[in-house]
């Protein structure tokens, strides 16, 4: 059981960041909520960070709500704010008062740190699962595989695909 979580995250913007997490804890719909602290707290919920993460109704589930309540977000002026020395820190306290530190120095895809094949089949796989089912899905990545490969007839079939 989580007790505390404090994540330390660069000065980008002192005003924005701060309405940005304003708005987000009031729950504003559509306001942008998407952040470093909402992926964080998906994360710890589900294990992962997937397309669902990005709804609404995952954002106002009560086991987000429950946890919004117990982050305490810091601005770390010792954080280099520049892409290339970015970086996050987690401490998390549980209930028992055991104490739990991380830290992300660049997640997988920023500049020179490639994305695990797998990892990035699994998020294409996901992100299309939204809107076709698993064999139309194979199908679109099949086809953007050969992408440079596709005469006129195969393209215009993939592109239908899409429709």
């Amino acid at each position: 059981m989580i007790g505390w979580i404090t994540p330390r995250l660069a000065m980008l913007s002192a005003s924005s960041c701060s309405a940005s997490w304003s708005k987000w804890r009031r729950g504003c719909s559509g306001c942008g909520w998407i952040s470093a602290t909402s992926i964080f707290c998906t994360a710890l919920l589900d294990g992962a960070v997937g397309i669902q993460t990005f709804t609404d109704e995952r954002r106002f589930a009560a086991d987000m709500q429950n946890l919004l309540g117990k982050i305490s977000l810091e601005f770390d002026t010792s954080i280099p704010p520049d892409t290339r020395n970015m970086h996050m820190t987690v401490e998390v306290t549980l209930a028992d008062g055991s104490v739990h530190n991380g830290i992300c120095r660049k997640p997988p895809g920023t500049w020179g740190i490639p994305v695990d094949p797998a990892q990035h089949a699994a998020k294409i796989r996901d992100c299309l699962g939204v809107r076709f089912d698993a064999a139309k899905t194979a199908r679109v990545i099949e086809g953007f595989g050969r992408l440079e490969s596709l005469d006129a007839a195969q393209l215009a079939e993939l592109l239908a695909l899409l429709a």
